[in-house]
């Protein structure tokens, strides 16, 4: 009995101590969504426009962004690497600000939105600009799979990166 209350009370501290190392958002509480899954429930999509200034300046590469999702299935906040080329960071916010979500009755928390993230790939084929949906192809280590997701590193991400606005209102 003396042990059993003894890791009882090792595993409170625990949990206390684990709680208080974890990354503190600078909203609320969130819930997940792997990219997969926030793919599949996507009712409307946008695809970036590829800035003529990237283009010319020969700018490629994925770009990858966080978003909030509120309840109503919309993105709520938006965020991008501070790295990020500032014309592909813009075209990016202005598409993903469009995407709405077909949410679960299941999947919604009164007060808590979620977050993911969507990866978009810019690339110049033969002079002619493209951006599409990344897909990491078939040999993808296990880590950059759309449906991976760590959610320590997502949080750390999502307290760093930049908040974005789109240029204009939602239509």
């Amino acid at each position: 009995m003396r042990i059993l209350k003894a890791n009882h009370l090792t595993l409170c501290i625990i949990i206390f101590v684990f709680g208080l190392s974890q990354p503190q958002t600078d909203h609320k509480s969130f819930g997940f969504y792997h990219e997969s899954y926030a793919r599949e429930i996507a009712i409307t999509r946008s695809m970036p426009i590829y800035p003529s200034d990237a283009v010319r300046r020969g700018i490629t590469g994925v770009v990858q962004v966080k978003i909030e999702i509120d309840e109503r299935g919309e993105v709520a906040r938006i965020k991008l690497h501070p790295k990020i080329d500032p014309s592909l960071k813009q075209s990016v916010a202005d598409a993903v600000d469009k995407w709405t979500f077909r949410l679960e009755p299941e999947t919604i928390i009164a007060g808590r939105n979620s977050l993911s993230h969507l990866t978009f790939k810019f690339s110049i084929n033969s002079g002619e600009p493209l951006v599409e949906l990344f897909d990491p192809g078939p040999n993808a280590k296990d880590s950059e799979r759309l449906g991976y997701l760590n959610t320590s590193k997502e949080l750390r991400e999502w307290n760093t990166w930049e908040e974005v606005q789109p240029s204009q209102m939602k239509n």
